[in-house]
């Protein structure tokens, strides 16, 4: 897990692929190498595997609609996102649950209403590999964790949101350099404006496709390779 800055860690050198960690480079002063920012970011075989830009979101048809809040979704946003989906148009939804993952009630709940208004749902528990699921999306609500830089190298735009304080610079900071949309912090925002963001979202493609060619012109793959020659330099 990305460490993303407020301790003075003892450690010769840190590695933060989060956008917007440069401005942290005063938080690990022991630190001899401060590799920090997108540039830094290793992306697992299951990401590089599909390669970059593998998701090409469509124009016409159904629009399919990931949803993942990470490894255990401690706020309950999966169910909250879920609630907030617009009854029309029909979408085709797959939820990412984290081996963590434990709101199963509300998460039923959800998937019942959801599917009783006319969407396709499935549900997929602590998969190995995500990024079979992310290729076919067309659109990503999420966490603005560490997901978020496999979604911008894949090529799918995404709705995301902090959902934990350690995550609300970078959130910030992505939707400010216009690589996400949303940055907010959702424990904090009302239900309303939720469903108003998720709708706006969902009906603007000129906006999802301005911030796909944006997130993946910040991720090129090679973060591993740079991370390994500063450290043998």
């Amino acid at each position: 897990r990305p460490y993303l800055g407020g301790i003075d860690l003892p450690v010769a050198a840190v590695v933060n692929p989060n956008v917007g960690a440069e401005a942290l480079a005063g938080t690990y002063p022991r630190a001899g190498q401060r590799l920090l920012g997108r540039a830094y970011q290793i992306l697992r075989r299951d990401i590089l595997r599909h390669g970059r830009g593998a998701c090409l979101p469509r124009t016409v048809g159904r629009p399919r609609v990931l949803i993942t809040f990470g490894g255990s979704d401690p706020v309950g946003a999966t169910a909250r996102v879920m609630a907030s989906l617009p009854s029309t148009p029909a979408l085709d939804v797959v939820i990412l649950c984290g081996p963590a993952f434990r709101d199963h009630a509300a998460l039923h709940r959800e998937a019942a209403r959801l599917e009783a208004a006319g969407h396709t749902l499935e549900v997929v528990h602590g998969t190995a590999n995500p990024a079979d699921y992310v290729v076919r999306a067309d659109l990503a609500l999420c966490a603005a964790g560490g997901t978020l830089g496999e979604l911008a190298y894949l090529g799918c735009p995404a709705l995301a949101f902090a959902i934990v304080p350690d995550q609300e610079a970078t959130a910030r900071a992505q939707a400010d350099a216009g690589l996400i949309a949303g940055g907010g912090r959702l424990t904090t925002l009302g239900d309303e404006p939720l469903r108003a963001q998720i709708a706006a979202f969902l009906g603007d493609e000129a906006l999802r496709a301005d911030l796909r060619a944006a997130a993946l012109a910040s991720a090129d793959g090679y973060g591993a390779a740079r991370v390994v020659a500063a450290l043998v330099a």
